[in-house]
């Protein structure tokens, strides 16, 4: 009977759900809380949502070991800037943190509104990446030096689980990935980021055969990191 593993890491909490994969059954469920926030500052540390993954794994039981597949969805428009080693920079900047406002709006004047609704699809708001990326510049100069990755928070479970720093079509950066040119254009003359150093999430592709066989062994790794909590 194989059985999939459905996550998802919101704002308050994780929660898994297990399902036999043929019937659609839900054989187990976890939950495992995340570090309460609110606005303007809502922060939190992105180690915070992989020992809530792990505790909310450690609820399901055994059965997690015979998990085939995992699917991870988690909130948006979040700030996760990692070093060159994959560790958190800082607390990652939430999608209800309204700290960068006032960048919102310096990004929407610097080329218009009407620019980047038709050449982006978006205008920029608080909540988007690349506001609060704006807000970091501003206001840590001295971090940004250090970025090597920036990622929403379920890329960066998925980059914990898998190895793989990659999002999906249409959450990068909260923007529409058929204009990643425009965006990267964006990001790195207005923001003033060094393009070299940074590298933006890749659209995840169809897996190799290799990493399917890495995924297998995902439950492998959540049983030992449970282990090691008791």
């Amino acid at each position: 009977m194989p059985v999939v593993a459905g996550v998802d890491s919101s704002t308050q909490s994780c929660k898994v759900e297990i399902r036999d994969l043929d019937s659609g059954q839900v054989i187990a469920v976890g939950r495992g809380a995340h570090p309460p926030t609110s606005p303007p500052r809502s922060e939190q540390d992105p180690n915070a949502w992989w020992a809530a993954l792990v505790d909310a794994f450690g609820e399901v039981g055994s059965v997690a070991g015979q998990v085939a597949a995992i699917g991870v969805g988690a909130q948006q428009h979040g700030m996760v800037v990692l070093d060159a080693d994959n560790r958190p920079l800082r607390p990652a900047k939430l999608w209800n943190d309204t700290e960068s406002a006032a960048e919102a709006a310096r990004l929407t004047e610097a080329v218009g509104a009407e620019t980047w609704a038709t050449r982006v699809g978006s205008v920029p708001v608080a909540s988007f990446t690349i506001s609060k990326l704006a807000w970091l510049v501003q206001h840590e100069p001295d971090l940004v030096g250090r970025i090597a990755k920036v990622l929403l928070p379920h890329d960066y479970l998925n980059l914990r689980l898998t190895g793989v720093h990659a999002t999906d079509r249409v959450t990068i950066l909260r923007l529409p990935y058929e204009h990643a040119d425009c965006i990267e254009v964006l990001l790195f003359h207005l923001l003033d980021l060094d393009r070299e150093g940074v590298n933006l999430p890749q659209e995840a592709h169809p897996l190799p055969r290799e990493l399917r066989l890495r995924l297998l062994l995902v439950p492998l790794r959540l049983r030992r990191q449970i282990e090691r909590l008791d």
